[in-house]
């Protein structure tokens, strides 16, 4: 039942936060789903790592201190959107989403921490719509670099494996908000949600192999092909490099997530079958 009451907080006060006329309201609403969140940890976790649960609250009390100074003072604006990138883990600012999701082991806390406490991005637009990116684009093309080989060296479950996924997401709807309009930014953020979402539910579920290639691997009808294909067409307006740095890590991506399907979904016997006839 508490737990109920928490997540039922965290959905409502993310829903309202959309509405807040006051930045200084917006910023109190923020920082009450993020502190609803906290006893999620504790009625959720069999066996609590406190380490995680540490990790979250200096991350977000940290974000938290930047983002009011850079709403009262208007000359350290840019301490808001630094308190931001803490927020929604843009690199370098990562370490403490992994800790989070690999301690917590809990699909629940993933989702809200990847989808719903996203939902902030809609109100910040109107604040960094007309500032100069290029930090932030820096930023985002060492996200996609780090991310792509992280992939491949670090990926030794699926909440880490749905961390880099979800930290590349993060990292280019971030970088959107300076460059798209509002609308296509929206469009964007609905689609990242239902995808996520689901993607949440399928991992915390039977996971089959059918699930496995409708949300996660690139296949043809497939929602990540869907997902993949309207945020690359919005990417491609934020300049070649950024736009490439993204499509190679999709590909690196897509790589070891058919690589996965094939090494533990296809019987072995196949193989061994199919080098005796070669």
């Amino acid at each position: 039942m508490n737990l109920f009451i928490n997540v039922l907080l965290v959905l409502v006060l993310s829903w309202f936060l959309l509405f807040s006329g006051d930045i200084l309201i917006f910023w109190l609403l923020v920082e009450l789903v993020s502190l609803c969140l906290i006893p999620c940890f504790f009625n959720t976790c069999s066996n609590i790592n406190f380490e995680g649960v540490t990790s979250y609250i200096l991350a977000v009390s940290v974000s938290s201190i930047l983002i009011l100074v850079g709403v009262v003072y208007a000359e350290f604006f840019y301490f808001f959107l630094l308190g931001f990138m803490i927020k929604f883990g843009i690199f370098p600012f990562f370490g403490w989403v992994y800790k989070v999701f690999v301690s917590s082991q809990s699909w629940l806390i993933v989702w809200l921490l990847s989808s719903v406490t996203k939902i902030s991005m809609m109100y910040i637009f109107y604040f960094v719509s007309n500032l100069n990116g290029m930090l932030i684009g820096f930023v985002v093309l060492l996200s996609m670099i780090w991310l792509s080989i992280l992939f491949w060296l670090v990926s030794h479950n699926w909440y880490v494996v749905w961390c880099h996924m979800m930290l590349s997401s993060s990292a280019i709807l971030f970088y959107l908000m300076f460059f798209i309009s509002f609308n296509d930014f929206v469009s964007m953020f609905i689609i990242y949600f239902f995808w996520s979402s689901r993607v949440m539910i399928y991992l915390s579920g039977s996971m089959s192999i059918y699930g496995y290639i409708l949300w996660l691997v690139s296949f043809p009808f497939s929602l990540a092909l869907c997902y993949k294909i309207y945020m690359g067409y919005l990417v491609l307006s934020l300049g070649l490099i950024i736009s490439v740095s993204w499509f190679l890590y999709s590909l690196f991506e897509q790589l070891y997530l058919i690589k996965w399907l094939v090494s533990m979904k296809v019987p072995k016997v196949l193989w061994h079958s199919l080098a005796k006839v070669y």
